[in-house]
């Protein structure tokens, strides 16, 4: 999931990046065309936005990648028990085209005795092999000063 978010981003990064390049190599060729009708401001606009966009979306799973490593590090772990985990069937048209799985997880800060609970969505392959051998339980980290700052560790079958 992570993966396809950076990927995603990586994409929309280098298409603006070439779009703009056109948009500036249309801009510096029409030499006697003004830059908004020969075409090239579309080009640098379309560009721009979506280098934009791109960067935005590097960026933000950067940061949520090196907050996941500092938590690894300096957090604390406690486990969550996972329940209800469904098979979701995607459909367009009324033809099913995919499916992928997703879970309910809830676990206890032991520090301040507050209850978190959150959901996993579009993983690709079923947990339930893997939970039934771990109890229905995954290790969550988190900042034990601030709760709300966790994450699910999904690394060991992902």
């Amino acid at each position: 999931m992570v993966r396809k978010n950076i990927i995603g981003g990586l994409v929309t990064l280098c298409i603006g990046a070439v779009l703009l390049a056109i948009g500036l190599v249309l801009s510096f060729t029409t030499a006697g065309a003004d830059w908004f009708d020969s075409g090239a401001s579309v080009f640098c606009i379309v560009g721009f936005i979506l280098l934009v966009i791109g960067i935005a979306v590097r960026v933000s799973e950067l940061k949520k990648r090196a907050l996941q490593i500092e938590l690894r590090a300096n957090g604390a772990c406690t486990m969550a028990t996972v329940s209800d985990v469904t098979k979701c069937v995607y459909y367009r048209s009324f033809i099913p085209i995919g499916h992928a799985y997703e879970f309910v997880y809830r676990w206890q800060c032991p520090k301040l005795g507050i209850i978190r609970h959150g959901k996993i969505r579009n993983l690709k392959d079923d947990p339930r092999p893997y939970l039934a051998k771990n109890n229905n339980e995954l290790p969550v980290y988190f900042d034990p000063n601030n709760p709300q700052c966790h994450f699910l560790d999904l690394s060991m079958w992902m």
